[in-house]
């Protein structure tokens, strides 16, 4: 089964928004990327929801998408409870942080998603996601998905207690930003292989 390996491309492809009314801030120029949830003084929680662009996905229709995962670069030896729903914006072909909205939460996720609810994490080194297949299967399977548009990988934080995770952006070195791997097969319809 082929591989494909995206990466963020654009300093507008990822961001991070902190969830905390009236401090909501979007940070999309940063080194890092942050998700999960962080306590900003005397238990005042802040829920920080994160994004990923990927531009020219080469996938269509005729695919089955067998797995789906994000590889991030940590900055710090943790293990998070990160609680975020993991999937992908709704839309056939998604815009940027800078022409979206920054906040994650704010746009449209799959109705497919995966919950996923801790990471071990190394400093400097890759880690990956749960998978989230069904996800990026949902969206290309849109009647207005075209070969080649843009996908967004959400990361939406669920509770405003526990844990964050902080990993390297764009900003930082673009060998540092996150990768979409999928694995991916053909469909097959009557007996012939598309």
């Amino acid at each position: 089964m082929p591989d494909l390996t995206l990466q963020v491309a654009a300093g507008n492809s990822d961001a991070w928004y902190m969830q905390n009314a009236p401090f909501d801030k979007c940070h999309r120029t940063e080194s890092t990327v942050r998700f999960g949830a962080h306590d900003m003084g005397v238990s005042n929680w802040s829920r920080d929801h994160a994004g990923f662009h990927f531009t020219s996905v080469p996938l269509d229709d005729k695919i089955t998408i067998v797995t789906a995962r994000l590889y991030l670069k940590a900055t710090s030896t943790a293990t998070p409870t990160v609680d975020v729903h993991l999937g992908c914006e709704d839309v056939d072909n998604a815009a940027d942080f800078l022409g979206g909205s920054c906040d994650a939460s704010a746009r449209t996720m799959t109705t497919a998603y995966t919950a996923w609810a801790s990471a071990t994490t190394t400093a400097g080194a890759w880690f990956y996601s749960d998978d989230f297949a069904a996800a990026v299967q949902e969206v290309i399977d849109r009647g207005g998905w075209s070969y080649n548009n843009a996908l967004a990988v959400l990361l939406v934080r669920q509770v405003e207690t526990g844990d964050h995770c902080d990993v390297y952006a764009y900003e930082n070195a673009s060998a540092d930003a996150a990768k979409l791997v999928i694995t991916y097969k053909y469909k097959h319809f009557a007996g012939t292989m598309i």
